[in-house]
């Protein structure tokens, strides 16, 4: 009976695995160790559950590492994997051992998990089922099963320690014209960066863009076009795994340039408003002419601390953030380059920043 009820319950976790890839966005938010706990409420007996997944995201595919312990196995376990495999009706997963067997399972994406297993090499076992609810930090259920006649019945639940909380309230403005500025709220704590997605709307495929580090909470995409519809998601990241994707955030870019009206008379770093600041504030600066500029902050000894703008822009008045959360309280430098395109000469300008906490 030993020997059954650990082939039956494999059948079961992998039914269990193979729905939670169905419905979690980002699979990579599922990446790492998770930890927990079956349940034989038949034989009132109980086991460990330690799961590793990795996935390959370009490929669509995770690879689960099991080791299952608890008194009902009875002896030296062998080792197994669990193998999914998505495609646009479902998934397909298979749980592989070189003494048990091969036991196969299909379904389709329904956000409530429910799945039969096929091929149980044990022909005393019949009716192998599994239900119950997930998400991408914990999956609970239970299965049945019946063997030699006795209806056998259990609970799992596993869970994914130290999860990285999903970004909120993602938005996307266009200021200045031809850079789109994505703000979030940072609820995380563990994360050390977080990944930028971006598609061209019509298109509809993903891309990552750029990475921020820990506790960012606003990019500048200064990569796009005019006159199209971008939608871009976000993802905190860290050695070990990944949070779920924002909310997208979608905007449809100006028309164009006006490189006539209110070209301004000469190249000028503005002084940042508000001045002293806490924890951000907004640098404004003059181009007369089409230029490569070059935005960036300084500490007072001279140590770079961030590139705020690094591209070609056309002539106009210009706005970008800077938030210094993290920061001490102090004296920073903000630094503009700017060469014309059409001479070459170079500008080059410095203003004080001071930061009050």
């Amino acid at each position: 009976m030993k020997k059954t009820f650990t082939i039956l319950f494999f059948s079961v976790l992998v039914l269990l695995t193979g729905n939670i890839f169905s419905q979690v966005q980002n699979l990579k938010s599922m990446e790492g160790p998770w930890v927990g706990q079956w349940v034989n409420l038949y034989y009132m007996s109980s086991g460990s559950i330690n799961l590793t997944i990795t996935v390959n995201e370009s490929l669509q595919t995770a690879h689960g590492a099991w080791n299952v312990g608890g008194n009902i196995m009875g002896s030296l376990r062998d080792p197994f994997t669990t193998d999914i495999t998505l495609t646009p009706a479902g998934f397909v997963a298979s749980f592989n051992s070189p003494i048990w067997g091969d036991i196969a399972g299909t379904g389709l994406y329904t956000g409530i998990y429910a799945g039969v297993a096929t091929n149980c090499p044990n022909p005393n076992a019949q009716s192998i089922v599994a239900s119950g609810t997930f998400n991408n930090t914990h999956i609970s259920g239970t299965f049945d099963f019946v063997y030699q006649g006795n209806a056998i019945n259990g609970t799992v639940s596993i869970t994914k320690p130290d999860p990285i909380s999903t970004p909120t309230g993602l938005s996307a403005t266009e200021n200045p014209q031809g850079t789109v500025n994505l703000n979030w709220v940072d609820v995380a704590t563990n994360e050390t960066g977080y990944r930028i997605d971006r598609k061209n709307t019509s298109i509809g495929t993903w891309s990552e863009i750029d990475t921020v580090g820990a506790d960012a909470h606003f990019y500048a995409d200064n990569t796009i076009q005019m006159e199209t519809q971008y939608t871009y998601r976000i993802a905190a990241y860290n050695s070990l795994t990944e949070s779920e994707y924002s909310d997208t955030a979608i905007i449809t870019t100006k028309t164009s340039v006006n490189k006539t009206a209110n070209i301004p008379a000469e190249f000028s770093l503005l002084q940042n408003y508000p001045n002293p600041f806490n924890p951000s504030t907004v640098i404004s600066y003059d181009l007369p002419r089409d230029s490569r500029v070059n935005i960036s902050v300084y500490s007072i000894s001279g140590e770079h601390l961030a590139t705020l703008v690094n591209d070609v822009q056309t002539a106009g008045r210009y706005e970008v953030n800077y938030d210094a959360k993290g920061k001490a309280s102090g004296i920073y430098l903000v630094k503009m380059v700017a060469q014309s395109l059409k001479s070459g000469k170079q500008y080059v300008d410095y203003r004080k920043m001071v930061l009050i906490k």
